[in-house]
């Protein structure tokens, strides 16, 4: 009795530590995500578009996601209770790792953000906007390589399956986009949609390659 109790146990544990951290993320980023869309909606940030609004949430995803996983490495007996891992000694041997994927994160987010808020009539102006692209694009592409060399090899594989299928999702939405903006079925798309198509891409690869290798399994 007292055996099947321990597994039994264990599964309910995962169970209500995955509900309590999808949860509490949908709340928080529910709350962030309505906040910048009524922040953009006052004016406060420039004339306010579809796109600039699609980008900003993109953005905001990814620095959510890589304050969540930087500040989980950064605090790993807090982190343990959040993130999907074993416990924190896992957060600590992969401490590196984590730190330089999250800060890479949000250096990639704010480097959308910041191409969103910037030309004419915006928040930044054109050459504001162009230097702090340029300076978070080099910080975002330093630290994924990084990263890449501090990952083992179950990670690296699955970071080169997500790369291949966010090319494959980038043909078909942009490419199919392209393909009937080209033959007048539908207007074509804003630079900037572009722009945050990348993005959602290797977003969602990633999700895509890390549920193919079993890491989104509730641990």
């Amino acid at each position: 009795m007292t055996v099947e109790a321990g597994p039994a146990a264990e599964i309910a544990r995962k169970r209500r530590k995955f509900i309590l951290s999808m949860l509490g993320g949908a709340v928080f980023g529910g709350a962030v995500g309505s906040g910048t869309v009524l922040v953009v909606d006052d004016g406060w940030l420039g004339e306010p578009n579809l796109s600039q609004v699609i980008a900003l949430l993109v953005a905001l995803i990814y620095v959510l996601m890589g304050l969540i996983v930087g500040l989980g490495a950064m605090s790993p007996a807090l982190g343990a209770k959040f993130l999907n891992v074993e416990d924190a000694d896992e957060l600590h041997e992969e401490k590196q790792l984590l730190l330089t994927a999250g800060w890479g994160m949000v250096a990639l987010g704010m480097m959308l953000a910041v191409v969103a808020l910037g030309g004419d009539g915006r928040l930044l102006t054109t050459m504001q906007a162009l230097i702090a692209a340029l300076i978070l694009g080099v910080a975002a592409i330093a630290l994924s390589w990084r990263s890449f060399w501090l990952a083992d090899e179950l990670m690296r594989a699955t970071m080169n399956e997500g790369a291949v299928f966010s090319y494959y999702l980038l043909f078909v939405g942009i490419g199919g986009w392209a393909l009937l903006s080209q033959l007048g079925l539908v207007p074509p798309p804003a630079m900037l949609d572009i722009l945050t198509a990348f993005w959602a891409a290797g977003l969602l690869a990633s999700f895509w390659a890390a549920g193919k290798r079993g890491m989104l399994v509730p641990r």
